[in-house]
């Protein structure tokens, strides 16, 4: 499979229990799991881009707002988690606050840019993360 064209230009489909991808140029589509026919529901990327609950009733974050204060962008840090707004990455203020509540008035001094609503954003990313793994 050669993926070549921007993102936005493939769209993935399901029924459920297959999986397919549809190039826009392309008339027929790709079974990514080789498990041919049945009824097909569109979706794009930017779909699975978005908020959404698992089967077992979990919810699962937007991928480019995973919480409040940070944003992923393809362009900015190669799409690592930053402050909003900067390029300041989110693990880099977690660990400088770590669970240390004075270190927010320390935080000011040493990145100006970085509200106490986003480092606190980054810190629960941080355990979000740690428990996902």
């Amino acid at each position: 499979m050669d993926f070549n064209d921007h993102p936005s230009e493939y769209r993935f489909v399901t029924d459920g229990h297959l999986i397919a991808l549809l190039n826009a140029g392309d008339e027929a589509a790709i079974d990514l799991t080789k498990r041919p026919g049945s009824q097909i529901m569109n979706f794009s990327l930017q779909d699975v881009f978005e908020s959404f609950v698992t089967r077992n009733g979990k919810p699962v974050v937007p991928f480019q707002r995973p919480t409040r204060g940070i944003q992923v962008e393809l362009k900015r840090m190669g799409g690592w988690p930053t402050i909003e707004g900067t390029r300041i990455a989110y693990d880099t203020i977690s660990g400088f606050i770590g669970n240390e509540e004075t270190n927010f008035a320390l935080l000011h001094h040493f990145y100006p840019g970085v509200s106490d609503e986003a480092a606190r954003g980054a810190v629960e990313l941080t355990m979000r993360v740690g428990a996902a793994s």
